[in-house]
């Protein structure tokens, strides 16, 4: 069953690469944001459809679709990005940094690009012709970048003839100066329901509200429940789905190994390496992203910045804490890692604070084993760490 959730995850996340169709209409025309009729499994996300549309209108360049592996961006741009003429728009796939040369060639060759000014056969070269001719496309996607930076040398330095809009996992250090963010975070418990009831019709409303509410709206980790239950009979699939919530709540990280990615990696995987990259970009905010981990659990999935403050203060010995405080959170935000709340309370999607409690481990037990004194305002009371609850906990 497993093995057969991951193909329908991989056979939902495919699709052509090239618009077959080409320009139609002016190039500052504002792209439909109604739902990709090829695909019928993807479900309406209105507040992100409205915020694409708002920056199309505004005749940006540059749109960057960022937030956590699995959000459900690729899904996005695939559904609203359109050329003039209402058709898809051309989805170049980027690995490590590079285009593949395949799929440039191919929206190429759809379009009357004369080729001949390319002096370098590589996928770079062939890529700054596509976005610069102006018989392109109007609008290109580039999919799959880690981190916005990677742009800096995809784009070519002069103006694009073609409005660009990139899927990366982070927002990254040195972005260039024309881009335009949208975090692609999770789905709204509505929209999740509605995706369930989408691949499992079958299902009960209380059964689809139930899994919707324990995945919390993480998009690849609710495709793939859905994968699993999909082969399932009526009779057996409410027993299913409790025992996947289960073991979502008991052992995400389990869950996480599981569920393939586009890449053919696992999500698992690929927090590890996020996580990885949070701790060489910025050691001060892999550190607060251990502990949030950690009293998530007691509070709500989060913790307060103050506590962070006093926590880097007290246990690191820093003198400006605040001030790498709030760089450290900045950090975790531009990751989308974790969000901010306007009453100074930072949050993990629970998945993920669940996936990564169990992977820091052995960095929580170094915490809890610190002297660590936290006092700070909860509500109406007072919650102190010391080191043996960190014990206790663990």
């Amino acid at each position: 069953l497993q093995s057969l959730a991951a193909q329908i995850v991989a056979d939902c996340l495919s699709s052509d690469v090239t618009g077959s169709r080409s320009r139609a209409g002016a190039a500052n025309s504002v792209p439909s944001a109604k739902v990709n009729d090829s695909n019928p499994l993807y479900v309406h996300r209105l507040q992100l459809h409205e915020t694409y549309s708002r920056l199309a209108y505004s005749n940006v360049r540059l749109i960057v679709l960022y937030g956590l592996p699995g959000m459900g961006k690729t899904w996005l741009a695939r559904a609203i990005v359109k050329l003039t003429d209402g058709s898809p728009a051309p989805i170049v796939r980027v690995h490590e940094g590079r285009p593949y040369l395949s799929d440039v060639q191919q929206v190429i060759a759809a379009y009357p690009i004369d080729t001949s000014r390319v002096v370098a056969a590589g996928p770079e070269a062939y890529l700054t012709l596509l976005l610069s001719d102006e018989n392109g496309p109007d609008r290109v996607v580039l999919d799959g970048l880690e981190t916005a930076d990677e742009l800096t040398h995809l784009l070519p330095a002069r103006p694009t003839s073609s409005v660009v809009i990139a899927t990366c996992r982070t927002k990254g250090s040195f972005p260039p100066d024309n881009c335009a963010f949208v975090r692609v975070d999770k789905m709204s418990e509505d929209e999740s329901v509605d995706t369930i009831r989408h691949l499992l019709p079958q299902l009960s409303s209380e059964d689809a509200a139930y899994l919707a509410t324990t995945v919390n709206g993480y998009p690849l980790v609710l495709r793939y429940a859905c994968a699993l239950l999909a082969s399932s009979s009526l009779a057996s699939s409410s027993n299913l789905v409790r025992e996947f919530c289960q073991e979502l709540l008991t052992d995400a990280q389990s869950i996480a190994e599981r569920t393939p990615t586009p890449d053919n990696g696992t999500l698992l995987a690929v927090l590890i390496r996020l996580t990885e990259a949070v701790r060489k970009r910025n050691p001060d905010a892999y550190e607060l992203l251990v502990v949030t981990c950690f009293v998530g659990d007691i509070l709500q999935g989060g913790a307060y910045k103050p506590v962070l403050e006093r926590y880097l203060a007290l246990i690191r010995g820093l003198t400006s804490a605040s001030v790498r405080c709030a760089e450290a959170i900045q950090v975790l935000l531009d990751m989308a890692i974790v969000d901010s709340r306007p009453d100074d309370y930072i949050v993990l999607h629970s998945l993920t604070r669940r996936t990564l409690r169990t992977c820091f481990r052995d960095k929580i037990r170094d915490v809890g084993e610190s002297t660590v004194l936290l006092d700070e305002q909860y509500g109406e009371g007072t919650k102190s760490w010391r080191k043996d609850d960190f014990r206790s906990e663990e």
